[in-house]
């Protein structure tokens, strides 16, 4: 699934406070801990930016005096009354291995520090995408040691309010030096890629820093002051600002989301409750379980479900040793058996394997309850993971009729407590617990795959990502930096109708608009690496190396050809139409390719705005479309204008062509960012 969430499991968990707090609230993954006297970024293996004033930073008692070492190079500073410390070193050319050594009241020296260039890896889940599941990135993998090639991952950290550091993370991250064996660990298998490309052909030290999130849309990479700008979320931040404050003045995550079952769930506050032994549930509906909802009947629904099973145990079955399990749930579950808690998720797309405490169970009849909430798909998803197993016991299925009953709606203006600390869909939370962490660390530019999550509000996509770039550009300590921008692929139903129904065809339209109207960014075309039945196409290997086109020829000035034909001009008349392209999206040399076949993904729409299949063939760098029968006069032209188009317009280089429609409407185009 695209909107997948990669969090840690736990029940209910808070976000941090503030920077500049002293206790810092428990967020995935993370317990309280104090601010490091260097900053978790700075580690042996690292990459720091060339040429630049590069910030190293970190925290100590206010006051105290700090110095930092490298390349022959010392700078001092003394720590603010937050205490935190930052000096600038640099700027250096490319080089190393050096030794960075700071000193204060503690000492730090860190190894094999290289001077090259940094990129971050941002986005969602087709970012993510682990190098072990790509195509070929086994293989990849397999030879992939490369001591100029480092790599580090942000921890998975959702906030309500901007944390200053990776304080308490349950796995500190670090950099890694490129291997088979860093690469096992897993990483973004379109930043290797990317990262590969560029060790290959510029020869200097690569440092890529993975920060994504499965799901995640644009607004959660923004923070509060820029969405409120805007206005588009003011209720979110609104209910934000709530749950925030309410926790600051002392209430608890686990108190706020007792009290908004006890609001919203009818099985929470009835008495006896509903997980209760003593409950009695004849009157429910029997449903087959394990299913999903769209299974079950219901395909709609998003709120509460109750589930309840009797089950029936031999006087010897070993309770000490038994386990619950019970698969993939979506979203939210909370079981009980005999009324006793077993366990709670809040994750999606995360197996429930519940270890029962001994004496939970008794001989003879036994509840299970199981209540569901689900704020997106719901139910259950394997159907072979749903048993209760004890160790030398054969396992007893729970397959079969359960009692069931639908519960109260899901109300997104009243949400769950709890999923802001686990869902990464909340505006701002990926930003504060992720980013904010990051800045102002200096780099060399952005590669941005995302997009899916923000699919069906493209109008408002075409102000918003322009505005999460201007702030990334004030936060890192590199000023206008490049933001290179992959345009999603191919996925979906075939279509060739009106606007408003190829969401994803809008969504490409308005990254090329952003990546042709913000300054200093790219876009790197993927329309012939999707699939037409999964969200994560495998095949990461040319998204990278595309990235990795622009790169050079954009931010490196390289004589590299990085983009396929774009569109340029229409001549209409009554036969049909005649599309002019720039063969390498720029006016300039090569030519126009058909791959595999005759030209295909082009259509034409006459006066009555309806769009069909049209032939088309080349004619150098032009191409001829000719009108169906019955069209009449052509109108408009559009070229792979579906959510999986099959068109096969190259160029000589092998890069597909930009898709387009001629019929496009005038967009505002966002304010250029200024560093």
């Amino acid at each position: 699934m695209i909107y997948r969430v990669m969090a840690a499991a736990i029940f209910i968990l808070a976000a941090s406070r503030p920077e500049g707090t002293e206790k810092a609230q428990a967020v995935p993954g993370i317990v309280a801990a104090t601010p490091p006297f260097l900053h978790h970024l700075f580690t042996d293996d690292m990459v720091l930016q060339r040429d630049a004033s590069a910030p190293v930073w970190g925290w100590t008692e206010p006051g105290r005096k700090v110095a930092v070492e490298i390349n022959g190079q010392r700078r001092e500073c003394v720590a603010g009354f937050d205490g935190r410390w930052e000096v600038r070193v640099g700027p250096f050319p490319a080089g190393g291995p050096f030794t960075l050594a700071v000193s204060g009241p503690q000492t730090v020296t860190l190894h094999n520090v290289l001077l090259g260039d940094v990129w971050v890896c941002a986005g969602q889940s087709n970012m993510e995408f682990d190098i072990k599941s790509a195509t070929g990135g086994r293989q990849a993998a397999a030879t992939s040691s490369d001591d100029g090639l480092r790599l580090f991952g942000t921890p998975h950290i959702l906030a309500l309010e901007p944390r200053r550091d990776f304080a308490g993370a349950a796995y500190p991250p670090r950099w890694r030096v490129c291997s088979p064996a860093a690469l096992e660990k897993g990483f973004s298998a379109v930043g290797y890629f990317f990262g590969r490309k560029l060790r290959r052909d510029l020869n200097v030290p690569v440092g890529l820093l993975q920060c994504g999130w499965g799901g995640s849309p644009a607004e959660a990479w923004a923070p509060k002051d820029v969405l409120a700008a805007m206005g588009d979320f003011d209720e979110s931040l609104r209910l934000i600002e709530r749950i925030a404050s309410e926790r600051a003045a002392g209430v608890t995550a686990e108190a706020q989301a007792e009290a908004w079952w006890r609001a919203h769930d009818p099985g929470t506050s009835a008495s006896p409750g509903w997980a209760d032994a003593r409950f009695d549930d004849r009157d429910w509906k029997q449903l087959e379980m394990p299913r999903t909802w769209e299974e079950a009947g219901f395909p709609d629904f998003h709120g509460i479900v109750w589930l309840r099973r009797e089950l029936d145990l031999p006087a010897d079955w070993p309770a000490e040793t038994s386990k619950l399990i019970l698969g993939e749930i979506g979203n939210i579950d909370t079981v009980w058996i005999n009324g006793l808690p077993v366990g709670a998720t809040l994750e999606r797309h995360k197996n429930r394997a519940y270890q029962l405490a001994p004496g939970l169970l008794q001989p003879g009849r036994n509840v299970v309850a199981i209540r569901v909430l689900n704020h997106g798909l719901g139910g259950f998803f394997d159907p072979g993971e749903f048993r209760l197993e004890a160790l030398g016991r054969t396992p007893i299925a729970l397959a079969g009729a359960w009692r069931c009953l639908l519960g109260p709606a899901y109300d997104a203006k009243v949400p769950f407590p709890g999923i802001y600390g686990v869902e990464p869909f909340i505006p701002t939370t990926c930003h504060n617990g992720m980013l904010a962490s990051l800045s102002p660390f200096a780099i060399k530019g952005v590669i941005w795959y995302q997009g899916e999550a923000n699919a069906f509000r493209v109008p408002q996509y075409r102000s918003l990502l322009p505005a999460v770039i201007a702030d990334w550009r004030t936060r890192f300590a590199c000023g206008e930096f490049p933001f290179l921008i992959v345009q999603l692929p191919n996925f979906g139903g075939v279509t060739e109708k009106s606007p408003g129904v190829a969401h994803w065809a809008e969504m490409r339209e308005a990254q090329e608009q952003i990546a042709e109207s913000v300054s200093h960014s790219g876009l790197a075309v993927t329309i012939d690496v999707g699939a037409k039945d999964d969200g994560h196409p495998p095949d990461k290997a040319p998204v990278g190396e595309r990235l990795a086109l622009v790169a050079e020829a954009d931010v490196y000035g390289m004589p590299v050809i990085c983009s396929g034909p774009a569109f340029r001009s229409v001549e209409f008349c009554e036969s049909g139409a005649s599309v002019r392209f720039a063969p390498n999206g720029k006016v300039g040399g090569g030519r126009l390719s058909a791959k595999g076949g005759a030209l295909r993904g082009f259509s034409l729409a006459g006066a009555d705005g309806q769009f069909l299949r049209a032939e088309a063939s080349l004619d150098d760098n032009t191409v001829r479309v000719s009108s169906p029968a019955g069209l009449g006069k052509p109108t408009a032209v559009r070229y792979n204008w579906a959510n999986c188009p099959d068109g096969n317009l190259y160029n000589d280089e092998g890069l597909p062509a930009r898709p387009f429609r001629s019929d496009k409407p005038a967009f505002d185009s966002p304010a250029k960012p200024t560093p």
